[in-house]
């Protein structure tokens, strides 16, 4: 196991981040195989004054107010994931009001905290969305703006690097953060045609919704984090790396 990676396929920065966290651990352990390519998009931020709050899922819509006015940095906001929250505070916002660590969970929270209120929130988020956070809180007061401010581009084929890892069964195990990074996998497997080198390499995985796409290719050899964040993923990527 100490002569083999672990495969880390967040998007480059982030992956570069997750790795840098794992203290202790040595950075040749491991393979950056990023399979998603985040695309910032060119919007703006509206008038502040017309909301309560901001929710944001990712960390990616964070960089929007990279050179936002200030006034947006004095809002409520509501964030799914500690590092959402950190990334936010780097920023200069002082008003973390939730963090649940799944979306649901924090739409749960919003209506226990501003159900039965007329606010007003702006939702940043990805052209793509596992959950849809607007369409879940329709039946309360809140009134919801969306605002997409990136772009996830899936890879259709692995890297020649991974290729040749894989051949020369230099692999131990592969990270698996989100339900598409899952799907992009599978395609990639696909045309690729790799699933017999799969063999006896663990999956780790974020969630057990990620894991149910997975069994086809990695069946029993799965490990999933006890909390769905990337703490929980270190944990396990840490425990396998030693």
């Amino acid at each position: 196991m100490k002569s083999q990676k672990i495969v880390i396929t967040r998007p480059e920065e982030q992956g570069r981040a997750f790795v840098e966290r794992l203290e202790g651990c040595n950075s040749s352990e491991f393979l950056l195989e990023p399979l998603l390519d985040i695309q910032f998009l060119s919007v703006s931020l509206p008038d502040s004054n017309s909301y309560d709050g901001v929710i944001l899922t990712s960390i990616h819509s964070v960089d929007i107010f990279h050179s936002a006015d200030p006034s947006w940095l004095e809002m409520s906001f509501y964030c799914v994931g500690e590092s959402v929250a950190a990334a936010l505070r780097d920023r200069g916002a002082k008003n973390i009001s939730l963090i649940a660590p799944m979306a649901n969970e924090l739409v749960q929270k919003i209506r226990e905290e501003c159900g039965c209120e007329n606010a007003h929130l702006l939702y940043l988020r990805g052209k793509d969305i596992a959950f849809d956070v607007k369409d879940a809180l329709k039946d309360t007061k809140i009134k919801i703006d969306e605002l997409v401010c990136y772009e996830a581009i899936t890879e259709t084929k692995f890297s020649d690097t991974f290729i040749q890892a894989l051949n020369n069964h230099e692999i131990a195990a592969i990270t698996f953060f989100s339900k598409r990074t899952a799907l992009a996998f599978l395609e990639c497997v696909r045309a690729s045609n790799v699933e017999n080198n799969l063999k006896g390499i663990k999956a780790l995985c974020i969630s057990d919704g990620v894991l149910e796409c997975l069994h086809s290719v990695f069946g029993q050899n799965i490990v999933v984090s006890d909390t769905p964040d990337a703490d929980g993923m270190s944990r396990i990527t840490r425990f396998l790396s030693e």
